[in-house]
């Protein structure tokens, strides 16, 4: 009996020990340890970045140094242990910043750490049978998934591949892929010295860690780690909604960064403000100035006299009973909100929509007419880089006629004039200006009204929805050229406002419209225009 059980603890012990080594083999082969120094090659994949940015990194993880090459050296950053340097080109010219602290810096590591990492399965990438790793951490309602392929064959890395899923509503926010095209357990230690340029060229010391090496952080956030800096899935959630792509890293960051202000900015308006609201667009990864620049008309082509009427209104029309309220979206009169890109032509936009107006009182249809035909043959005119509708009503009358968008579509640019008569869909008699305190009467006798007005400040740039508070805007400054669509005019009530149709697309405002005050009216009654139709074509 007692032999029995000495040979029964015999048994469980040698299962114990071929279970401990089935244990530890398996541990093995999923839980394989990177070299401590590595040279690899890879290629960086964005979604959000128009090139494929090739990447070459040097790696002495127990030395903490490392170098990291971008764009085949366009951009530099050498890491030595406290210091790190960044040496890029500035007006064609190497320059070189450096930040430094009293404690080592985190080094990027492109081989990922695979402890928490399953095993799932196998694949074929790029030719190479490989094995498929994969993890997964929520954070925030995003889901964030983590895929890394090893060959099988060779030993040696062949992809990474980091998504994120917001799990609220289940959008995808794109997949951000590293290809490895090498990897050399051996690295020249010469590589580890501060860069030549820094030593010539040297720029500024920088104090944040995270406003340096815009690169090598964008790197170290795809991969998973308990202290890394977040993903910024807000903003990348907006680039995949705007199909935004930009020139490289760098861009991507600077970007963000004002993507990250303007959001702020947001934020803090809404917070305070109940009747009207602000709200995140295609604008928001843009600055203040730039916006100012590609949106708005420049004051070199904005009126500085007053307009001549190619013809006079004959009789006074304020004896006419007017409704309270009017909206000529809801009569017909009105095409579908357009979107004018970078292209500085508002006042091309604006013409097109007071023409079609005045074709819609003429035939009962709504017709869509050439902003093209608008800038390349408003001679007089600067096309995307600005112009003056006055000008451009008197120029369209010189050229004889105008097409529809279907026969001359919007480019986006500026072009060679292509007009021609057997395109002519109509043309124009003459145009008149309306006295501010007729705003109400032509707009209602006469139909849409082109017109002029400031829309320079970031309240508008940001403007989603309610009445728009003029004192955001000046009444004596205009600089964009807009359509007047309507208005509610019970000044006993709220709300008292023009209907104001712009060229930014419908996901500026309220579907590309703007209710804007009368309390004050940002130079909107400056300048109303409205053609007469001389014949059809």
């Amino acid at each position: 009996m007692k032999k029995f059980i000495i040979k029964k603890k015999q048994n469980f012990f040698f299962i114990f020990l071929f279970l401990s080594l089935i244990c530890f083999f398996f541990f093995i082969l999923n839980s394989f340890q990177w070299s401590e120094v590595y040279h690899t090659d890879i290629v960086l994949h964005a979604p959000t970045i128009a090139t494929h940015i090739p990447i070459t990194i040097d790696t002495n993880i127990t030395a903490n140094l490392q170098k990291i090459n971008f764009y085949t050296g366009l951009e530099t950053e050498v890491f030595l242990n406290t210091v790190v340097y960044d040496v890029y080109l500035k007006d064609s010219n190497p320059v070189c910043t450096n930040y430094s602290s009293d404690t080592p810096l985190k080094i990027v590591d492109v081989l990922p750490n695979l402890e928490k990492f399953q095993k799932t399965g196998k694949s074929v990438v790029r030719g190479l049978r490989a094995d498929i790793y994969y993890y997964s951490e929520t954070v925030e309602n995003i889901k964030e998934e983590y895929y890394f392929f090893y060959d099988i064959d060779k030993q040696q890395p062949i992809r990474f591949q980091y998504s994120s899923i917001n799990i609220f509503n289940n959008s995808h926010y794109g997949d951000w892929t590293l290809d490895y095209f090498s990897y050399v357990t051996d690295v020249n230690s010469s590589l580890f010295v501060v860069p030549p340029t820094c030593s010539t060229n040297f720029s500024q010391t920088q104090n944040s860690e995270y406003t340096f090496g815009i690169n090598s952080n964008f790197l170290r956030s795809l991969f998973p780690s308990e202290n890394k800096q977040r993903f910024n899935h807000k903003f990348h959630g907006y680039l995949q909604k705007y199909s935004k792509k930009y020139e490289n890293i760098t861009e991507l960051k600077q970007r963000e960064t004002i993507f990250n202000s303007n959001s702020e900015f947001i934020e803090n308006f809404n917070k305070n403000h109940e009747t009207m609201k602000l709200g995140i667009n295609k604008f928001a990864d843009l600055t203040h100035e730039e916006f100012r620049n590609n949106l708005l008309i420049n004051s070199e082509y904005i009126p500085k006299k007053e307009f001549q009427s190619t013809k006079m209104i004959e009789k006074p029309i304020k004896d006419y009973t007017l409704p309270s309220n009017l909206s000529w979206v809801e009569l017909g009169a009105i095409s579908a909100v357009k979107d004018q890109e970078f292209c500085g032509a508002s006042w091309a936009f604006s013409v097109a929509g007071a023409i079609e107006g005045q074709y819609f009182f003429s035939t009962g249809e709504l017709a869509n007419f050439s902003v093209q035909d608008i800038i390349d043959c408003s001679e007089n005119n600067s096309g995307c880089h600005g112009g003056s509708t006055s000008q451009a009503f008197k120029d369209m009358i010189s050229a004889g006629g105008i097409a529809l968008d279907s026969i001359y579509p919007f480019l986006g640019f500026s072009a060679y004039c292509a007009y021609t008569d057997d395109i002519m869909q109509a043309s124009i008699n003459y145009s008149t200006q309306i006295d501010p305190s007729q705003a109400e009467y032509a707009l209602w006798f006469f139909g849409p009204l082109s017109i002029m007005l400031d829309a320079s400040s970031q309240e508008i740039m940001f403007y989603q929805s309610g009445i728009f508070d003029t004192s955001y805007c000046q009444e004596n400054v205009v600089n964009y050229a807009a359509l007047l669509a309507g208005y509610y005019s019970d000044i006993n009530s709220n709300p008292y406002y023009w209907l104001i149709k712009f060229s930014w697309g419908e996901d500026w405002g309220e579907n590309g419209f703007i209710r804007l005050s009368r309390n004050g009216d940002c130079g909107v009654t400056s300048e109303m225009i409205y053609p007469v139709l001389n014949r059809l074509g």
